[in-house]
């Protein structure tokens, strides 16, 4: 049944509040949208930080494969900041939470939050990557956190009797 998802990080969020694993993660999306959006400028390589993470061999071809298929189809242009900016945009927090969801084995939740970037159809080819960025990530000591909204069951928008309901 669908369910309403709540945003676990707020668009604005002080970087600062982020812990390392969210950080990094901010920070490899920011890199890659910023070579994608000004290719003629000369960007640091996203790559890179997959390296010293030591995620690069499974990491890399996961995180490149996911913004593949997502930038193929997109729903609406996503949200991305500078590589400066000191707050976080709207779909930089989605991506960490949907990360973050996988790694807590929440793929369905995870899936529901692809959905608001690329079709249904496209989310289906795109969790094999998700789910790879994630476990790379997390078999490296990366894990991003439940925020306080994810820590409680999301809520179904319909009631027992399959009637949608209003919260």
């Amino acid at each position: 049944m669908p369910h309403f998802r709540p945003v676990a990080y707020e668009p604005d969020m002080k970087m600062s509040e982020l812990r390392a694993a969210e950080r990094f993660l901010a920070g490899a999306f920011r890199l890659y949208a910023s070579a994608r959006i000004d290719p003629k400028r000369r960007w640091p390589d996203w790559r890179q930080g997959f390296v010293a993470a030591g995620i690069a061999a499974d990491g890399v071809p996961a995180f490149e494969r996911l913004f593949e298929i997502v930038t193929a189809v997109p729903l609406r242009p996503l949200s991305v900041r500078c590589i400066h900016a000191r707050f976080l945009a709207e779909d930089e927090g989605r991506l960490l939470q949907m990360v973050g969801l996988q790694q807590q084995g929440r793929e369905e939740d995870a899936a529901a939050l692809l959905e608001g970037w690329i079709p249904p159809a496209a989310v289906q080819l795109a969790l094999p990557a998700l789910r790879g960025l994630a476990f790379a990530m997390q078999g490296a000591g990366l894990s991003v956190p439940p925020r306080r909204s994810e820590r409680q069951p999301w809520p179904s928008v319909w009631d027992e009797s399959g009637a949608r309901t209003l919260h």
